[in-house]
């Protein structure tokens, strides 16, 4: 156990695995430059290192010099991997650029005493345990009480293991008060050989940590372009066929009301040849805002198609359906569009409301009712409400 847990032997297995972690990171983060704190990270890794790699010269170059420069640079490589992970879950973190030069002041006079006054290998290990053990607390803290909450990552698995890191070191700190005096720490015990293996650890699940978070963010933001309208940022039709499927299903289920608004834009050709299309794009982008803004979370806006849109409204009837409808309408009427070198455009907005009726199989039933209503509107001389059936 002893041959397999060699000091210098695990020092260059360290400094291989922070190397490609380290390189493997910080060349991640510029082909995704938007994932803030990943450089830092990859640097982090690279400064620890440097760091192994001093440790493994501990018998070649002067031992004080190499150990103090070594702790340094593993302890700054600390304080950059914390740093990076609270970078990259986008946590406020104001004190953060202040934690690595205090604990490296109370790390740097404590090794100069120990090295050069009252040589203490036990008080090296001890002062250094320290400061990993407030490090880790610190990054396990923040990451617990600051969370993303939607990865869970971040809400457990990521403050865990650095929580679980402290406890190591601080019963590294407990177990060298109460050995025997040390002299030369490539000889040291298991439980010395067990730091080199619970920093790799550090590095494999930060690393790891990273790549499923970034992947996942990825995956979901590709999902969400496949079902979001680009112009218009609500929901396009293939993203309705799914959702409205659901809140149908669910409707029929719990026996619950369902209503479906249709609306478009009146005389939305003329916008387009009276000013152009760019025009035409942002009185859409404007007319889809005010739909989003004035209903539920839960409600589904979606784009139906050119200048029409759909809104579902769950847990709804046909009166309070009339209701929402006749207050988008009214939001709309009042709404203004900002046009360059010409007076604010007024658009006024006809809808079509149905609900769910006992026999319906499918949402687009309804949908076809507030289509026909919508028709009513429009025949009605247009900004107005029609109900389906009135």
């Amino acid at each position: 156990m002893d041959k397999v847990l060699d000091i210098t032997t695990l020092s260059f297995t360290s400094v291989l695995l922070c190397l490609i972690f380290g390189v493997t990171l910080i060349v991640y983060s510029l082909k995704h430059p938007r994932f803030n704190g990943i450089a830092i990270i990859g640097c982090g890794f690279l400064f620890s290192s440097a760091g192994f790699f001093l440790l493994g010269f501990l018998n070649i170059v002067d031992a004080s010099i190499a150990v103090i420069s070594a702790n340094t640079l593993l302890l700054f490589g600390l304080v950059m991997i914390c740093e990076g992970l609270i970078f990259f879950n986008q946590i406020e973190n104001k004190i953060g650029k202040y934690v690595a030069i205090l604990l490296l002041l109370f790390m740097l006079p404590s090794f100069i005493y120990h090295s050069y006054v009252e040589e203490s290998l036990k008080g090296k290990i001890v002062t250094i345990s320290i400061c990993y053990v407030i490090e880790c607390l610190r990054c396990s803290y923040i990451l617990f009480t600051k969370r993303n909450k939607t990865i869970i990552l971040t809400t457990y698995i990521l403050p865990t293991a650095f929580l679980l890191f402290a406890i190591f070191f601080a019963y590294r700190i407990m177990f060298t008060l109460n050995e025997q005096a040390l002299t030369d720490f490539a000889e040291a015990g298991t439980v010395h050989a067990f730091t080199f293996i619970t920093i790799q650890a550090m590095v494999l699940i930060t690393s790891l940590s990273v790549f499923w978070i970034t992947s996942n963010m990825l995956e979901k933001e590709l999902l969400d372009l496949s079902r979001i309208d680009p112009l218009t940022s609500v929901f396009n039709r293939r993203a309705l066929d799914d959702l409205a499927g659901v809140e149908m299903t669910r409707s029929i289920r719990k026996g619950h009301q369902l209503s479906i608004l249709m609306c478009d834009i009146d005389h939305f050709k003329r916008v387009n040849d009276d000013y152009g299309h760019q025009v035409g794009d942002t009185t859409l982008v404007d007319f889809s805002h005010i739909l989003k803004s004035n209903v539920r979370k839960h409600d589904i806006v979606s784009r139906y198609g050119g200048e029409e849109f759909l809104i579902m409204l769950p847990e709804t009837n046909a009166v309070q359906a009339g209701i929402i409808a006749e207050k988008l309408r009214v939001k709309i009427e009042a709404h203004r569009v900002t046009i360059d070198l010409h007076e604010p455009l007024a658009i006024t907005a006809s809808f079509g409301v149905a609900c769910y009726e006992n026999g319906m199989e499918n949402w687009e039933q309804i949908s076809q009712n507030s289509d026909e209503a919508l028709y009513r509107a429009k025949s009605k001389g247009r900004n107005c409400v029609v109900q389906h059936g009135s």
